[in-house]
């Protein structure tokens, strides 16, 4: 279909999907083209007004329209939503809410993973997404990273000390 005069419609057919199962997974086939900014514009307009701007559901929706562009590799595009998405999440739930504290650790996976595509050969960063893994429970990823760091800087203490925690359980 054409976005640029069926935008309206295809959006319409969208909104139940979106509004009322909350799962954006129909944009997929298309979200990841830069040139279909408006579907994803159109998608959090939608679920905003459906739900409001601070409801919990919303910032599901829009972790989801984050996720779609993360796993497509357009990490760039995917922060800003989940840092919205945490952002709703704090103010609904509070800082104790698990569902903060997991949005958090999704935030800073990305934000390190970011930034490994610009500086592949920072030891902080693999370190500290090992630990941000470790913290979500996935050691053999959290493992893989610590080995990562230490090739680029064997001797670096506190990721031996890590690996080392997670190797020895």
């Amino acid at each position: 279909f054409s976005f640029n005069t069926d935008i309206v419609t295809n959006i319409q057919k969208f909104e139940v999907l979106v509004i009322f199962e909350s799962h954006v997974i129909i944009v997929s086939a298309v979200i990841n083209d830069p040139g279909h900014d408006d579907i994803v514009l159109a998608v959090d307009g939608l679920a905003e007004r459906a739900h409001g701007p601070a409801h919990p559901m919303l910032a599901a929706i829009i972790e989801n329209l984050g996720d779609l562009f993360y796993e497509g590799g357009d990490h760039r595009r995917a922060l800003p939503l989940f840092q919205r998405a945490h952002d709703i999440q704090l103010t609904a739930h509070g800082p104790e809410h698990p569902f903060v504290a997991e949005d958090l650790l999704l935030l800073k996976e990305a934000l390190y993973r970011h930034a490994l595509r610009k500086n592949p050969r920072d030891v902080w960063v693999y370190y500290e997404l090992g630990n941000v893994l470790r913290d979500q429970g996935r050691m053999r990823e959290a493992i893989g990273e610590y080995r990562a760091a230490l090739k680029v800087e064997p001797g670096h203490a506190a990721t031996r000390n890590n690996l080392g925690v997670l190797l020895a359980e």
